[in-house]
């Protein structure tokens, strides 16, 4: 296992050397006007050997400092991918970036945000952070969402729930329980996310399940009184995303809706959607 995570840490350390690391654009999707709601940036190596892999391959055993790199590049990326859709006419687009704590804590991110979005006022982020690192490190969390709002900036909670399924009780009693665990985790961040995005194993077949629909109905209320947005990731099936739509889960997110793209192609994409909005024929008003 050591010779493993080793080998890991020096193919993430290779490829942030190399160039080889690039990022791309996953859509979030307002699952209520079916608009784009923002974006994600994930981190893919196009290896010269292996072709395109997905970062989180490598992320297993990486040093703190690579998993730093990494996400600052992709903060950099983001602004100025922001930066060029704003040069083809689309503006006010939030991109969300995957963070550590240390990562916020470490990166400038005001200044890069000034050196690279282009304009004055601040653009739209916001920073995913795992939801075992936020209640390990509720203290940091609270002094990190503070700086970042003064900025403009919000924080996301990510994969939130996954424990959630490890209760026992059923029917009314998890019901019972469930509430009791959503409201002490009000009191204890409630106002500091912009975002709870439900952990994958949660939506992963949710119409199947009662039980998995009990506990997102539950995060989804928590989340909106809370003042957040609940977020549904990784959905998969048209089926998936009724179910979350039933729920009223505000942001749907998955190869259902759109997979990550690169720059290049998401810039295709989206001056292709606007043409098609601009030649779509008029309906007939009523006389």
């Amino acid at each position: 296992m050591g010779a493993a995570g080793g080998q890991k840490t020096e193919r993430l350390d290779e490829a942030l050397r190399q160039g080889w690391v690039e990022y791309w654009y996953q859509p979030k999707i307002n699952l209520k006007r079916r608009q784009l709601a923002g974006l994600e940036t994930f981190a893919r190596i196009r290896h010269p050997g292996q072709g395109i892999l997905a970062a989180k391959e490598l992320l297993p055993g990486a040093s703190a400092a690579a998993m730093t790199e990494l996400s600052e590049r992709a903060l950099i990326a983001a602004l100025k991918t922001n930066r060029s859709l704003r040069e083809i006419g689309i503006a006010d687009i939030c991109f969300s970036v995957n963070m550590t704590v240390d990562g916020l804590k470490r990166i400038p991110i005001a200044g890069l945000a000034k050196k690279y979005a282009g304009i004055e006022e601040s653009p739209k982020l916001v920073f995913d952070v795992n939801e075992r690192e936020v209640m390990d490190r509720i203290p940091d969390t609270y002094a990190i969402e503070k700086n970042l709002k003064r900025h403009g900036f919000r924080l996301a909670i990510d994969d939130f729930g996954s424990s959630f399924l490890s209760i026992r009780e059923r029917g009314q009693e998890l019901e019972r329980v469930l509430n009791v665990v959503c409201g002490k985790f009000r009191k204890l961040a409630g106002g500091l996310f912009a975002e709870m995005k439900l952990d994958p194993a949660l939506v992963a077949n949710c119409n199947k399940s009662e039980r998995k629909r009990m506990i997102c109905e539950n995060i989804i209320r928590l989340a909106h009184s809370m003042g957040s947005a609940a977020v549904a990731i990784s959905l998969e099936s048209k089926r998936e995303l009724e179910t979350m739509e039933n729920m009223r889960c505000d942001i749907g997110q998955g190869f259902l809706l759109g997979e990550p793209m690169s720059e290049q192609m998401l810039l295709s994409s989206l001056r292709q959607r606007a043409v098609r909005r601009e030649t779509k024929p008029k309906g007939r008003t009523a006389a």
